[in-house]
């Protein structure tokens, strides 16, 4: 860093003997006007100003007092008469002058006091830099400090959200299982009392009954496991090359039972034959079961269900057409959620344990794919299922 001095006197021989003293070590600027010095002092940096007392318009301690207001950190040197002593001290005590020195002066003491000015300016710019700095980090950590905060009051949030999500899923699981199992085990209980008086038809209808609750809660217990694997990551994904349209097929006559029972017709559209993908063939029968079922069961009796497969771009794209009556617009958000049932209702009056769409949407994304869907009530739906081929 350069070491700049500013001289001012009014006697040009002061200014060419300081500047004779000191050129060889310091960068000397010399002027005798007080306000040129100000001027100058916005134009260099200067680290030391020397200035004479007694100068026209403006003394060295009005300079001085100025120059404290533009430049604390400038180091301010006074050379004064003894005549000048009080003003000096009301000076120094007021802040504007570092020391001031005595006319004549001895100049190994003006040396002295000129590398103790340095010193005291390196002092003072070194500890501005080290109180920016500090200010600085302060001003990050307070920031850390305050997106530490507000990440740990959004995960306080999430656990909370978690927690509620938790309950419910627990008193929903048990509330649907508690009543097929309740419906049941009454009307095992029926038949058992009634065993001799029960015609034969009703314990046929009863057990029928009891089969159907059966069956429903070994279904939704299946669901809760499978959901339970995906959620903590233990659904492995085991690929293979298959067939897609065998695989297909076979879930559509699974399904032709119960599409029978209500006259509607399954049909295939495909855009290629065969269509081989790389796929869990257990996983994925299992989402065309569930999306093929439900469309079977939100459709209406006397009408069609359309399994479609395309492509799009890399990906192949399976899409249920059913001619059911729809969803509303407000309830499509929660489609995919774990226990959401829509207002819509089975057309025939089957059952709906409100995890197949999100088990759905788990297995596609283990997969590497994208579930979406469309339906307006009265104009049946279309869910798809985008898979890597």
């Amino acid at each position: 860093m350069n070491r700049n001095i500013l001289i001012i006197d009014d006697e040009v021989e002061i200014l060419h003997s300081l500047q004779r003293q000191f050129r060889r070590k310091y960068n000397v600027l010399t002027c005798s006007d007080p306000k040129e010095a100000i001027i100058m002092m916005k134009e260099h940096d200067i680290q030391v100003v020397i200035s004479d007392q007694r100068m026209p318009e403006l003394s060295g301690v009005e300079l001085f007092g100025i120059l404290k207001e533009s430049h604390p950190d400038t180091i301010r040197l006074l050379l004064t008469g003894y005549t000048d002593i009080e003003a000096v001290i009301d000076a120094i005590n007021h802040g504007s002058i570092y020391r001031y020195i005595q006319k004549p002066w001895n100049s190994i003491e003006l040396e002295a006091i000129l590398n103790e000015a340095f010193e005291k300016y390196d002092l003072i710019h070194t500890n501005r830099n080290l109180m920016l700095k500090l200010k600085q980090h302060n001003k990050e950590l307070d920031q850390k400090v305050k997106e530490r905060t507000e990440e740990l009051e959004k995960i306080n949030q999430n656990l909370e959200i978690l927690n509620s999500e938790k309950n419910t899923f627990i008193r929903t699981a048990a509330h649907d299982l508690r009543n097929p199992i309740g419906v049941a085990a009454s009307m095992a209980n029926l038949i058992a009392l009634e065993i001799n008086s029960l015609p034969q038809n009703l314990q046929i209808e009863y057990l029928n009954i009891i089969e159907e609750r059966c069956d429903y809660s070994l279904n939704l217990i299946n669901n809760l496991l499978d959901i339970s694997k995906i959620e903590s990551g233990q659904l492995d994904i085991a690929a293979e090359s298959i067939d897609y349209k065998d695989l297909i097929q076979k879930t559509i006559e699974f399904n032709r039972i119960f599409a029978k029972l209500k006259n509607i017709e399954i049909k295939t559209d495909y855009y290629d034959d065969p269509i081989i993908a790389m796929l869990d063939k257990q996983r994925i029968e299992q989402v065309l079961t569930n999306l093929v079922s439900n469309a079977v069961k939100y459709s209406y009796p006397d009408s069609q269900v359309i399994v479609k497969v395309s492509r799009k771009g890399a990906m192949l794209r399976t899409t249920v057409i059913d001619s059911g009556i729809g969803i509303n617009e407000e309830e499509h958000k929660g489609l995919f959620t774990p226990f959401y049932k829509a207002s819509s209702r089975p057309t025939g009056g089957e059952t709906s344990t409100g995890l197949g769409l999100a088990i759905v949407k788990k297995i596609v994304t283990e997969h590497g794919g994208s579930v979406g869907f469309r339906s307006k009530p009265g104009t049946g739906s279309e869910f798809w299922f985008d898979l890597p081929q």
